[in-house]
């Protein structure tokens, strides 16, 4: 896969083991998240399985000018972009009168203003460069359904979703294709801070295959849709949730 890929928030987690994926079928990745040190750290661990393959940068996906350099630059870097990842996200676990207005802004400013401008700089510079692509946004199966305690998080995600889908249907026209990935519970060092032990029992009670999913079941996907194998799937929102947004009364026997 002679393919060059930017990832967001990819220093741990999702966004760690999509880029790991994408190197493991010889992509050239760049990996940007906030925290220097830590995607730094990652890049270099990759780096030996991929050499010179890997770069690493620092931004703020909430602001706007700091995304459309850093993409800039990651394709300068890896002499062209066709896939690039909104994946970074934060979260919040509060009740609906408990969730500040302070808060839920700081949610959205990475949640949904971070997707739109992670996707709207990577579309134009790809259309600048001539190039077809892939562009995922890395959303939730609480943006599909909603769940409480997920005022802010809950809504940032089906924003994201709605977004993506818009961007699907203007951005084809110019060769590119825009969809949605919606993880339910997955083993991360964020649903480790989110989930406290009534909230994972209750995720595993819910979720059919009765466990939480792994990052790189998450990264499997995304290397699907960014390939040629996907190549007419556009503006879907893909759950990959152990079949959680389908599952009706489930008795406990």
């Amino acid at each position: 896969m002679s393919q060059q890929v930017f990832i967001t928030g990819a220093a741990s987690g999702i966004g760690l083991a999509m880029a790991s994926a994408f190197v493991a079928e010889g992509a050239k990745v760049t990996l940007l998240d906030r925290d220097s040190d830590r995607v730094e750290a990652a890049r270099a661990d990759l780096a030996k399985e991929a050499g010179a393959a890997v770069w690493a940068m620092t931004a703020d996906v909430a602001e706007a000018a700091e995304m459309t350099q850093a993409i800039a630059a990651a394709a300068r870097a890896m002499e062209g972009l066709d896939v690039v990842i909104a994946n970074a996200g934060i979260g919040l676990t509060k009740p609906f009168l408990e969730t500040t207005p302070e808060a839920f802004a700081a949610v959205h400013a990475v949640n949904i203003r971070g997707v739109f401008h992670t996707i709207w700089a990577g579309a134009r510079e790809m259309i600048a460069r001539g190039q077809a692509g892939s562009l995922l946004v890395n959303a939730s199966v609480t943006g599909l359904r909603p769940s409480t305690e997920r005022a802010a998080y809950g809504s940032s995600k089906a924003a994201a979703i709605n977004l993506a889908q818009v961007a699907a249907i203007e951005l084809a026209p110019q060769g590119l294709r825009v969809n949605a990935i919606c993880p339910g519970p997955v083993a991360t060092p964020l649903t480790e801070v989110m989930h406290d032990g009534p909230t994972r029992q209750e995720w595993e009670t819910r979720v059919p295959m009765q466990r939480y999913g792994t990052p790189e079941e998450i990264a499997d996907l995304a290397v699907f849709l960014a390939s040629p194998r996907a190549s007419y799937i556009n503006g879907q929102a893909i759950a990959v949730d152990g079949g959680w947004t389908i599952a009706g009364l489930m008795p406990q026997r």
